[in-house]
């Protein structure tokens, strides 16, 4: 039948569902025996019938089910469909006569038509309004997801994630900035972006704030309203402490304002607690956007579910301009009724539309069906964010997904380094497409196109490839393609067969291991900086070589370092026979610890608590007296029978040893206090958790090992030890050295009869003592901290009663508790900071006097803004996640500690915002005499062949005598017929002599570009060319003058020269970089080194004689252009996230960091004595900065992007620009009012332009601009003027 046209595909489909579930009318029907003509008829009415139903119910979505206008639809669809069954059976079957049944319908609907108002004229901009209504509010929302795109970045900052939130909060609910309000002891603390601010509590705020039920414009406040100037700013209250203020869109604030009317406040109000609780967190700890990956999809799905009250509201006012509308709670007989319903909520609206009226029936039925659409949307997009969130779980894969018009929709996670080398991919923005994604990898494309292609879309051809490194998925919905995913791994699909663990704890310590590399591999990635941090020291020790730093570290010199007798520990040493006496009158002698001082204080209840401070007790016996008091307080001394004189003897032999070498942060004080620290720790989980984790002996031993952990340290690390091949070093096979030290001398100390507390234990119970507090103190070694952290967090939730799950927890609270001075609050916390900070910078000064390797962290240390970064970091990285897991174990056990360290990071961030404010505000003069050192510190690089300038150049007030400007020739594409090849002129460079310059072009075919470097000479009027191999695009020319030579650039980094006379044939590169993305180079004064941006965000830094490379850490987006300072060792560079920054390339430091554009920097350029320098930018600016004033002046003269930039050779005032709009700029820099047009050419760019050594020749590259309907894109041609 539907090969006959008397069905239609959908109506078959119909059929076949009534066939499955033999519904019993068509299986009456076809058990009939009778002529397929009739059973074809029968058919035919019978889909009919089921049509009919559908229909009906179809127009009674939203109203109720007997209303007089659907019922009035229905009998007139009814009466066509019978109409067209009958018709299709005359036609088929030409003897079937006409029934008079047949007549009845005809004149039945003639009289239906007649009944129709004929003059009603129908208004679509009603219906037209709807639409356009749901396709806004849909393409706002059906994006969400994309703005993780921003994330997917290999290194996230906070300021990204800060700008990510914003950008979620506009898009989902108008929001363009936010901040938030805490009332928290006593003060009403305001948080914005860019600043903080803080008043005391008064009964007027309590009042304003306290009592708002509903979302509230600031200005109605009376003193909130003073620290918001802006406009379009709402307060939602969150909890009687917390409130969020959006800043709202003028054109979408309705979202907002609705969310009263339809019951959706809570939904805003727990996204604004996750926005807040993530603006809190990325300031006190370093993560990755994955950790937070499902709960922005799940709040931008809650979000995307209430999106559709504003497309009910939208609805209501659109009719409501013609129509009574108002809200209705239950149905009512004989009313249109609009119904919205969803599986949470239902809203019931009256309406006066006239269903019989065409024009209302029509709107009746395009709202019904937009609702219905939307709903369909909302489900769509949950469907989406389940399929997303497993892959965002993740570790293994990566999905990449795209629409049906290739564009990126989704990616779970940033590609790493590994994943891009190994399928080509170039590089990844938002709405890339997978052709510019993959445009390297034509492989890949030809598999893509292949499945797209594909009518049926079976992936038989991966099916049959064993070895296969990706998975091609197409989503399509009703046969219609709808986009495709596509999943990738970094190694190989794993098929083969694995033999079963044989054992269960050698696969448990592998995995843990490997957990553990991952987890500091992501660490790293997203934070390069920590390996140059105290974060290093706590990172394992691998057996990676690097010959480039080992070939700038100095040779150490093999010094045997020696140890007093006095630190020599043994039962027969010196140190003990001369103490004998000592300790014979120690019970008389006052000024040591003696019986007399073992007596409980009143505020010995301080020792339970974090608020205990060492720092404040100056005596040394009243700091042995603390350490007895907390064993007497746990009733240690009588439980083990602790000999008194023996603890006496100990506790001054510990006090002895630490402080032996009168370290400022490794002595007693920082033992006692661990040890009170544990005492704490466990007192807390005792209290939070209804468990005994410890029995007396653990606790004991806990509190003895915290104790003695840093027992007779040297004040030096480990690294430090083995570098000095010290006598500890040696013992100990520079493994573990410290803390094998520690407690090595701990026992030696508990084995001497005159120091033995533990003379009352058993042989057997000394062996299980010694055995957990050797583990206890070897637990405190930086290196074993990410495994450590690692193993606890995989054990949380199974702890139990394991020997192995206590050694844990021990180790745990021990090496927690090794930090407890950054744990404390913020005074403590500083003052223990400086200590340790103290000794680093002793150390950094001893191995540099020595030769020894010098940690990069130890650096400046004295200086307040390094110190703060570091510790920043070291709370970040280390420290806070170590106690995050200990308090989960906990149950909030560790809660005040996590308070104190976020405190702490914002005390420090405080304290170098104001230092780096400092610097900036009174250092202006240090900060230039700092440039004019550096520039004199590198006073040899300008003796080998490069002309010195003189400090000051002439200045040219005439400048149209200076410039060129009458017209001698050009150069063109002399083949512009030629569609398949076009060149593309890209740089201008004049040489020193012989009257010519030298020209760099691409040759584009196929979308390919194939550098050239070419000679023009302007005596003949000639071109000499080579051109580059390998592929490589031309991205710039490096200039020797003195020599009178120049050389190309490529893209991927190999440099190429040419001389007069020659040119032809493919050249291969004078020198290979292997640097790849280049986006411009500059050599360095001497000429040995060159500097190259690159598209990878990175500056680097190329010798010539050793051909080895550095990196500087570069900027946040692609690198534009690099210059390197004519006189000394300053690199300006300039980049795509609008800033500017000034280098010192012989130290690799960051001098200076600007940000005055608003937009990309396109060029930076110095003047030929390196005074000033310019920049031109795509927000069509130019900037000059003067580096003896340190001040800049903003030219914004230009009506379009400004492309290139040029000083004069001889006069230092004047600079040349040109931009995307035709126009040659000339400026003097004295009289910046005064600017020169020397000419404007309509439809052109200027991409580049220079003049010669002497000024009197000029160069211009224009770019033509050519209409989109045009096949060449551009045709270029070289402008050469000389002075008039």
């Amino acid at each position: 039948m539907e090969s006959e046209g008397l069905i239609s595909q959908q109506e078959k489909r119909l059929i076949k569902q009534k066939l499955t579930i033999k519904e019993p009318t068509l299986m009456l029907l076809l058990s009939k025996q009778q002529e397929d003509t009739q059973i074809k008829s029968e058919l035919l009415c019978y889909v009919s019938s089921l049509q009919m139903t559908r229909s009906k119910s179809h127009t009674q979505e939203f109203g109720s089910s007997k209303k007089q206008g659907q019922q009035f639809q229905s009998q007139t669809i009814q009466l066509m469909d019978q109409l067209i069954i009958q018709l299709k059976c005359m036609q088929q079957y030409p003897n079937h006569n006409i029934t008079q049944e047949f007549k009845s319908k005809i004149e039945q609907l003639r009289i239906i038509f007649n009944s129709l108002d004929q003059d009603e004229e129908i208004d679509y901009s009603f219906i037209e309004q709807h639409q356009q209504n749901y396709q806004q509010i849909k393409q706002r929302y059906s994006r969400y997801m994309n703005s993780l795109l921003e994330l997917m970045d290999e290194k996230v900052e906070p300021k990204d994630i800060q700008a990510f939130l914003n950008t979620f909060l506009n898009q989902l609910i108008g929001c363009q900035s936010y901040s938030f309000i805490i009332l928290k002891d006593q003060k009403v603390q305001i948080h914005q972006e860019d600043k903080f601010e803080e008043f005391p509590i008064n009964k007027d705020v309590i009042d304003e704030l306290v009592n708002l039920q509903q979302i509230t414009e600031v200005h109605s406040l009376n003193i909130i309203k003073q620290y918001y100037q802006t406009s379009n700013n709402f307060i939602l209250k969150l909890t009687d402490f917390e409130y969020f203020v959006m800043q709202l869109d003028p054109n979408f604030m309705s979202f907002v304002i609705l969310s009263n009317k339809y019951h959706y406040v809570d939904s805003l109000i727990e996204l604004a607690q996750f926005v807040i609780y993530t603006s809190q967190q990325i300031k006190v700890q370093y993560f990755s956007i994955l950790s937070i990956g499902d709960t922005i999809l799940e709040f931008g799905l809650e979000i995307v579910r209430c999106s559709k009250y504003l497309l009910i509201e939208n609805i209501l006012q659109t009719i409501n301009k013609q129509y009574q509308i108002h809200e209705i709670f239950e149905n009512q007989s004989n009313v249109v009724t609009l119904k919205f319903k969803d599986s949470s909520s239902q809203y019931l609206f009256a309406t006066n539309l006239d269903l019989k009226k065409q024009q209302d029936l029509l709107i009746y039925n395009t709202i019904n069906q937009i609702y219905q659409r939307y709903q369909q949307f909302i489900k769509q997009c949950y469907e989406r964010m389940q399929f997303y969130k497993y892959f965002l779980r993740s570790k293994n894969l990566f999905m990449i997904d795209f629409d049906k018009q290739g564009r990126l929709r989704f990616l779970s996670r940033a590609l790493s380094q590994k994943i891009k080398t190994q399928f080509q991919i170039d590089k990844i923005q938002i709405d890339s497409t997978y052709k510019q994604i993959f445009t390297s990898n034509h492989q890949m494309l030809q598999n893509i196109e292949n499945y797209i292609s594909n009518i049926k879309w079976k992936l038989t051809q991966q099916d049959e490839d064993q070895n296969k490194q990706y998975e091609i998925f197409i989503r399509k919905e009703e046969k219609q393609f709808k986009g495709f995913t596509l999943i990738l791994l970094e190694n190989e699909w794993v098929r083969k067969k694995t033999q079963p663990p044989i054992n269960g704890k050698t696969i448990r310590k592998q995995l843990l291991q490997t957990e553990t590399m991952d987890y500091i591999k992501k660490l790293e990635e997203f934070n390069p900086d920590i390996r140059n941090s105290v974060v290093a020291m706590y990172m394992p020790q691998t057996q990676d070589f690097n010959p480039i730093a080992q070939q700038t570290q100095k040779t150490p010199t093999l010094v045997f370092r020696k140890i007093d007798k006095e630190q020599v520990v043994g039962k027969n040493s010196f140190f003990f026979k001369q103490r004998e006496e000592e300790r014979r009158f120690m019970k008389t002698n006052p000024n040591k610890f003696n019986e007399s001082h073992l007596i409980l204080k009143e505020e010995d209840n301080q020792l339970d608590t974090l608020e205990f401070n060492i720092h404040l007790i100056k005596s040394t016996i009243e700091k042995q007296r603390i350490v007895w008091s907390i064993l007497e307080r746990n009733n240690f001394n009588q439980i083990f029978a602790l000999p008194q004189d023996k603890l006496i003897n100990f506790l001054n032999e510990m006090e002895t040893q630490y402080n032996m070498n009168n370290n400022p942060y490794h002595n007693f004080d920082h033992g006692v206090a661990v040890m009170q620290a544990v005492n704490c720790f466990m007192k807390s989980l005792t209290k939070k958790i209804d468990q005994q984790f410890f029995n007396n002996i653990t606790k004991f031993c806990l509190l003895l090992s915290a104790l003695c952990h840093d027992v007779a340290h040297t004040g030096k690390t480990n690294a430090y030890e083995a570098n000095s091949l010290s006598q500890l070093a040696i013992r100990y096979h520079d493994k573990v050295i410290l803390e094998q030290h520690h407690a090595a001398t701990t026992i030696k100390i508990l084995r001497d009869n005159q120091t033995n507390i533990l003379c009352n234990f058993s042989d057997q119970d000394f062996r299980t003592f010694r055995k957990q507090l050797i583990s206890n103190i070897l637990s405190t070694d930086m290196q074993e901290h990410f495994k450590m952290l690692k193993e606890f967090e995989s054990r949380i939730e199974q702890y139990g009663n394991d020997p192995e799950d206590l050694s844990l927890l021990c180790g745990m609270i021990t090496h927690a508790a090794d930090f407890n001075g950054t744990a404390r609050k913020w005074p403590q916390s500083r003052l223990w900071s400086d200590k340790i900070n103290q000794e680093y910078s002793a150390q950094y000064a001893e191995e540099g006097k020595k030769g020894y390797p010098q940690q990069p962290f130890m650096k400046d240390l004295d200086k307040l803004h390094v110190m703060s970064k570091n510790e920043i970091g070291f709370i970040k990285v280390i420290v806070r996640p170590l106690y995050c897991q200990l308090n989960l174990f906990g149950k909030g056990a560790f809660q005040i500690c996590l308070d104190n360290l976020d405190e702490t990071i914002f005390e420090w961030e405080k304290v170098y915002q104001q230092e780096m404010k400092a610097l900036q505000q009174q250092g202006k003069p240090d900060l230039k005499w700092y440039i004019q050192q550096k520039a004199a510190q590198n006073v040899k690089e300008r003796l080998y062949g490069y002309p010195s300038h003189l400090n000051q150049l002439p200045v040219q007030t005439q400048i149209k005598y200076s410039i060129p400007t009458e017209f001698v020739g050009c150069i063109n594409d002399q083949d512009q017929k030629d569609v398949i090849k076009i060149l593309k002129f890209t740089h201008l460079k004049w040489l020193a002599k012989n009257n010519s310059f030298a020209l760099g072009y691409n040759k584009i075919n196929n979308q390919k570009r194939q550098g050239h470097l070419s000679i023009f000479d302007l005596n003949d009027w000639k071109l000499f060319y080579k051109k580059f191999a390998n592929d490589e695009a031309m991205v710039g020319i490096l200039n020797q003058e003195y020599l009178n030579k120049v050389f190309g650039i490529g893209s991927n980094g190999g440099i190429y020269t040419i001389e007069k006379g020659q040119g032809g044939l493919e050249q291969r590169p004078v020198l290979e970089t292997k640097i790849s993305q280049i986006t411009e180079g500059a050599f360095s004064p001497n000429h040995y080194k060159i500097a190259f941006s690159s598209q990878d965000k990175l500056i680097y830094l190329y010798d010539v004689q050793s051909e080895q490379k550095e990196t500087l850490i570069g900027h946040g987006k692609e690198v534009y252009t690099v210059q390197w300072n004519p006189e000394n060792s300053l690199i300006i560079s300039g980049a795509d996230d609008e800033t500017i920054r000034l280098w010192d390339a012989s130290s690799r430091e960051e001098i200076l960091n600007l940000k005055r554009h608003n937009l990309g920097v396109k060029k930076v350029r110095w003047n030929r004595n390196g005074s000033y320098f310019a920049t031109t930018g795509k927000d069509k600016q130019t900037l000059l900065f003067d580096l003896r004033k340190l001040d800049t002046e903003i030219f914004k003269l230009h009506q379009n992007q400004v492309d290139t930039i040029f000083w004069h050779p001889k006069y230092q005032n004047i600079f040349l620009t040109g931009d995307a709009n035709g126009s040659i700029s000339c400026y003097n820099i004295n009289a910046p009012t005064e600017p020169m047009y020397i000419q404007h050419v309509p439809e052109t760019i200027v991409t580049d332009l220079a003049l010669d050594s002497s000024g009197s020749m000029m160069s211009v590259i224009r770019a033509k601009q050519v209409q989109p309907d045009q096949k060449i894109s551009m045709a270029d041609q070289i402008s050469i003027y000389k002075t008039a």
